[in-house]
């Protein structure tokens, strides 16, 4: 039944596996442990929150502790990438990524309490003032224009000189060097990369969050972030392609099990996404477009 200021109780809720944020090779290498398999299992969260009901409904509060929790998902998900890349799981890296596990989920716990705490207060300016701040704050932070030539550029010339080497009499110290190399490149697109498709996505989780707040210029900036949608889905998901065929070429360099012609077949792969650049460039180009209209909206609510 409303409460007298017609506010209605919700019961927000999360229920994430933290391994859908993680690439096949991860996934995989938590699989083949049976102490990191029973560790990573689903992160769950439940709270009480009294809601106007014009405003919200139980699936887009839902999907906002999802967001709300991704970033931290999506540490945890490097994390374990790479010890994935070093082989198979050890005690010292079930250990450590145990450890990593029970960060995050007390991390996650402690944010989505305090945001819900916000939110029932009435605090949906504030909270959407700080995600927006956030937002902008993490894509100021990333080098794009390094983000994904820099790493590509690198795959490829190290596929490239397997190209050669392979056909030689030392093909199995080839790969073993190349996989070496292909670990540093993956280890570049880990720092900038992967920050770069993870500042992105929050700042389309954020737009939900301003939709959502009391102010009128709030949310109206929701609807121009909106209108760049296109333009930062087609990012993502380029980026996300991206992520995947070098996580893969990296697998298979491993494997050592290539000839010239199998390489040759990895660098068209790597070719194909080489789009990813150019989209990264307009999502950039997009959010500072943005960027302005969001500080006057903050200076006139301070």
């Amino acid at each position: 039944m409303p409460a007298a200021d017609g506010k209605t109780e919700f019961t927000a809720e999360l229920d994430a596996d933290p391994l859908d944020e993680m690439t096949k090779q991860a996934k995989e290498f938590i699989k083949e442990s049976k102490v990191l398999s029973k560790k990573f299992g689903k992160i769950t969260f439940s709270q009480k929150i009294m809601l106007d009901p014009r405003k919200w409904k139980k699936k887009t509060l839902n999907a906002g502790m999802y967001g709300a929790a991704r970033w931290d998902l999506k540490i945890l998900a490097v994390r374990v990438g790479q010890y994935a890349k070093d082989g198979k799981p050890d005690a010292k890296a079930e250990a450590a990524l145990s450890k990593d596990y029970d960060k995050i989920v007390k991390a996650i716990t402690k944010k989505l309490s305090l945001e819900l705490e916000e939110l029932e207060k009435g605090g949906d300016n504030k909270k959407a003032l700080k995600d927006g701040k956030a937002a902008f704050a993490k894509l100021d932070n990333v080098d794009f224009k390094s983000a994904f030539t820099g790493p590509l550029k690198s795959a490829i010339d190290v596929m490239k000189w397997l190209e050669k080497a392979v056909s030689g009499r030392n093909a199995k110290n080839a790969f073993t060097k190349a996989a070496g190399d292909m670990a540093t490149v993956s280890g570049q697109f880990d720092k900038v990369g992967r920050e770069a498709n993870a500042a992105v996505a929050f700042l389309m989780k954020s737009a939900k969050e301003h939709a959502k707040a009391d102010d009128a210029g709030l949310q109206n900036f929701a609807k121009e972030i909106e209108k760049s949608e296109k333009i930062f889905q087609k990012f993502l998901s380029e980026a996300e392609a991206f992520e995947k065929t070098l996580d893969e070429a990296e697998a298979t360099i491993k494997e050592g099990k290539l000839d010239a012609a199998g390489v040759k077949a990895e660098i068209v792969k790597l070719q194909r996404v080489a789009g990813v650049d150019k989209s990264a460039q307009e999502a950039l180009k997009a959010a500072k477009t943005l960027k302005p209209a969001f500080l006057k909206i903050e200076k006139s609510l301070k």
